[in-house]
């Protein structure tokens, strides 16, 4: 098991504002305006949740920039962002999700009109895709790679137990919204048929079932949805990578499909969260990352990613 991140950092404290939260051009990035413009035949992507309903000090931003820059990925779906917190000056915001009424309640309000539940962020050639449904939940981007299929991915988060926008109880309100969610997916996917698909974020829900993460209902649920896509989490079962560093199962996954294969073995890697000032973790949430080898445009999927 390789653990991106392995040492306790120590950290600079600064002021209580992040000062240095640079925002950047969003949109596209074009094969011009990329800074790692070598032709890759795989792509690294990574997901981790900020939990910027805490103030996001100086100190915790560079915490959560130098774990980031260990995991050397080419693409960040961070969920609980805020839009000003760039993962470092190569990336460039592609894609958020919509302004949420639910996240703004409980924002500082001198974040509240930078803070969503998702932001997609690369440094390798990319364009925001249009999310229809649930885009307060959801954001879209389309990887593109000359030579290589292009990788379509979709960040999201899913409720959690408690969730005001999806009540219910045992579930009732996830089971709701993974079903709607599938929808979108699936019209993503099929928008642009020979590209690989991956589905990643905060889905608040372990696979399989483990109890106090997420209820059975939940995992039911969910797992019925990924598979109706042809979708395999690589952070799920048996490729779960957090049991082996915090003996507890993964929330936050990473699902692909379209013919995308995991280079790694195991597929998905983790890091140790750092520890702040306080002596508490910067997150409450582990993150996620996946090293993906991309099909050229001349093969075929495998018949299990056809779906």
């Amino acid at each position: 098991m390789v653990v991106w991140f392995k040492n306790v950092i120590t950290l600079r404290i600064g002021t209580d504002d992040a000062e240095d939260l640079v925002r950047f051009p969003e949109g596209k990035i074009g094969k011009k305006d990329c800074m790692e413009s070598r032709l890759m035949d795989h792509l690294k992507i990574a997901t981790w949740n900020l939990e910027t309903d805490k103030p996001l000090q100086q100190w915790r931003a560079d915490a959560f920039r130098h774990a980031i820059e260990s995991v050397k990925a080419d693409v960040w779906v961070i969920t609980e962002p805020l839009l000003s917190f760039s993962p470092g000056p190569e990336f460039r915001l592609i894609a958020q999700s919509d302004p949420a009424d639910d996240i703004d309640k409980q924002t500082n309000p001198r974040w509240a009109a930078d803070r969503r539940w998702v932001a997609i962020w690369s440094k390798v050639p990319a364009e925001r895709v249009e999310v229809l449904n649930e885009p307060d939940r959801l954001a879209c981007i389309r990887v593109e790679q000359p030579g290589h299929r292009d990788v379509v991915i979709v960040g999201t988060v899913l409720p959690w137990p408690g969730d005001a926008k999806w009540p219910g109880k045992d579930g009732a309100g996830f089971c709701q919204a993974v079903r709607r969610q599938a929808v979108e997916w699936k019209r993503l996917r099929e928008a642009t048929q020979s590209a690989g698909f991956c589905v990643i974020g905060d889905f608040n829900q372990s696979l399989p079932y483990f109890p106090r993460f997420g209820p059975k209902p939940s995992a039911k649920a969910l797992w019925e949805a990924l598979d109706s896509l042809g979708l395999a989490c690589l952070t799920g079962h048996e490729f779960d990578p957090l049991p082996r560093v915090a003996g507890k199962p993964s929330v936050d996954h990473i699902c692909i499909g379209g013919g995308l294969q995991p280079i790694s073995e195991p597929p998905s890697r983790t890091w140790t969260i750092p520890i702040g000032p306080t002596s508490l973790p910067i997150t409450d949430h582990f993150g996620a990352c996946v090293d993906l080898k991309v099909l050229p445009l001349d093969l075929p999927e495998t018949a299990n990613d056809s779906k």
